[in-house]
């Protein structure tokens, strides 16, 4: 927690884990400076390399860092940390965190256009347990290619209700009509080879593959993914995150702190300036000497 001021002002601080020595490139999150290496960032979002560029080297790197940090908005402290956790890892292993986690790093690497770090965040959780109802959820809030739910949809079709789960209500309209549709027609299937009363948890498992398929008109997953859990990208559009996705946010550094940053890099210069004639000042003296 942060403490506050006497004028009930939170105080700023350097987030302890990744307030860098050798970083670049600062941000600004809740009440905490990271302070990191614009390198994972441009090489990983065009986005960020977009904005990071446009502000030119030095407006980021020869000045005091906080300065110029980069106010992030719609993002707490401990998700940032779990994200940039993708990048400094110190045990080398991802098997360390937990659903949670995930969840967060998904979420901001989805919003920010970080296609890889997304794909490494799918290939996390489809190791781990998740409800049906809520993985169905998670992936189309974050355009995860659906093929990857049809264990998700074969599982819900095969329960003895649809809604016999609290979250199942968290479905959209039509998840629900495909899943129903699903489910009639593994009954029929059932009922057609003799079941005296049939339901859809009655259908052979490929059968209901075959079935949940067409009806949500899945493609299988290797065949149509671009190994990022989105789904192949039409041609030219250059592997940028998809337009319909969230707003990205603005990070243009603002005015003042851009004059105040060149204020400190002119300062700076004139030191290392005058510092330089004085050294050279100082070696004639010795020669005459």
């Amino acid at each position: 927690m942060v403490n506050t001021s006497d004028h009930g002002v939170a105080p700023v601080l350097h987030y302890e884990d990744y307030y860098i020595r050798g970083g670049d490139v600062t941000f600004h999150v809740e009440n905490y400076l990271f302070r990191v290496h614009r390198h994972f960032f441009e090489r990983e979002s065009v986005y960020f390399s977009q904005i990071l560029a446009s502000n030119g080297e030095d407006a980021v790197a020869d000045f005091d860092a906080d300065i110029g940090a980069y106010t992030l908005h719609d993002v707490t402290s401990e998700d940032f940390a779990r994200f940039l956790w993708v990048f400094y890892n110190p045990k080398y292993r991802y098997d360390t965190q937990d659903i949670a986690g995930w969840l967060a790093i998904l979420k901001l690497a989805n919003r920010w256009g970080f296609m890889s770090v997304k794909g490494l965040a799918i290939r996390e959780l489809e190791k781990l347990e998740i409800e049906p109802v809520e993985r169905i959820c998670i992936y189309k809030d974050n355009g995860i290619d659906h093929s990857l739910l049809l264990p998700s949809y074969t599982a819900l079709c095969k329960r003895k209700k649809l809604y016999d789960h609290p979250k199942a209500l968290k479905l959209d309209m039509e998840t629900v009509l495909h899943l129903s549709a699903a489910r009639e027609r593994a009954q029929r299937s059932a009922a057609g080879r003799g079941h005296l009363s049939p339901t859809s948890a009655d259908a052979s498992d490929e059968e209901m593959t075959t079935i949940i398929m067409e009806e949500f008109g899945l493609v299988p997953y290797s065949a149509r993914s671009n190994g990022n859990g989105s789904p192949v990208p039409p041609s030219g559009s250059g592997g940028n995150p998809p337009q319909n996705g969230p707003a990205l946010p603005n990070l243009k550094m603002p005015e003042d702190k851009k004059a105040a940053a060149a204020a400190k890099a002119a300062e700076q210069g004139q030191a290392k300036a005058k510092q330089g004639a004085d050294g050279g000042k100082a070696k004639d003296t010795q020669k005459r000497k």
